[in-house]
């Protein structure tokens, strides 16, 4: 009986012995971060932790985990010796402050001394795109009550300000040729919209003749108020530039042209199409058509997943 307990108790430390070993052939455990050089910095929906590897740094990574607020599962993210920061994105303000456990980690795999930091992501801000699916053109008035389109130069008897949204490419809007022009550009096409918008389109259509006299080069600009008097002078109205083209309709018979979505920070009631130069190099523009649609927002809010329509 004695013999069988003399040969566990050699077996057990001979087992013990071999672990011991196996332990020791790993190598020692990395070098210690100073706890006192981790710092955390937030972002929006990001915390960046930084630290300072000591000089005789020997570990292959470091090793950050954290347990996700809303999965509650572990997640890990690993930075290489040569890093000093790690970078955890892909969280939101509302999940609060979490808890980062930071541990170097050897090349065969021994663990150093671990430090845990706490940190909040800022909130994710919101999106906000263009509903296409709210697309709504646009009726303009040429004259009389309810008028809701003006020009700076008009060539009367030749082509109408109507014949501009007739729907008819035969037809025409001719600014004034007679005695060289109304002034030099730019010229003002100014447009009222059916209400006020935050995001708008232009079409235009040059002539199946004198295509060389539609714009070439054009601003939009936009304003909440207007006098037809002050046409020429978008800046008595406090007009504000939001796009800016270097290319309109082809200077080829009947060419069209679409303006992307213009997106706003606010919304506004008037659209100036000013006019710097055209194709042919004189002052007078004409187009066979124009028209115009607007669009309603989307509002997407990443810390709750709601959108909603502004």
């Amino acid at each position: 009986m004695k013999k069988i307990f003399m040969y566990a108790l050699v077996g057990v430390l001979g087992l013990t012995s071999l672990t011991s070993c196996k332990d020791d052939d790993k190598g020692p455990a990395p070098t210690a971060i100073e706890a006192s050089s981790f710092t955390t910095e937030s972002s929006p929906g990001a915390v960046k932790i930084s630290w300072t590897n000591p000089a005789n740094a020997n570990h292959k990574y470091v090793r950050v985990t954290f347990i996700h607020p809303e999965t509650k599962k572990q997640i890990v993210r690993l930075a290489s010796i040569h890093a000093d920061y790690i970078l955890i994105d892909g969280l939101l303000g509302r999940y609060g402050e979490i808890a980062f456990t930071l541990t170097p980690v050897s090349k065969t795999g021994v663990e150093g001394k671990s430090h845990t930091v706490s940190a909040a992501a800022q909130p994710l801000p919101k999106t906000i795109k263009v509903n296409l699916q709210s697309e709504k053109a646009q009726t303009f008035v040429a004259d009389g009550e309810g008028k809701s389109v003006w020009v700076s130069t008009l060539q009367v008897g030749e082509g109408s300000l109507a014949e501009l949204f007739d729907g008819n490419p035969n037809t025409y809007y001719h600014g004034q040729w007679y005695n060289g022009g109304n002034g030099p550009m730019p010229h003002y096409i100014v447009l009222k919209l059916e209400q006020p918008t935050r995001a708008f389109k232009i079409f235009m259509k040059a002539r199946h003749n004198k295509a060389a006299d539609a714009p070439k080069t054009f601003n939009f600009l936009v304003s909440n108020t207007f006098s037809e008097e002050n046409v020429k002078n978008p800046s008595q109205h406090n007009a504000v530039k939001v796009a800016e083209y270097a290319s309109g309709p082809a200077n080829t018979n009947g060419s069209e042209w679409n303006s992307p979505v213009v997106q706003l920070d606010e919304p506004f009631v008037y659209v100036w199409i000013e006019i710097h130069t055209l194709h042919s190099g004189k002052n007078w523009p004409t187009l066979a058509e124009l028209r115009a649609w607007t669009y309603k927002l989307n509002s997407f809010d990443p810390e709750t997943g709601e959108t909603v329509e502004i």
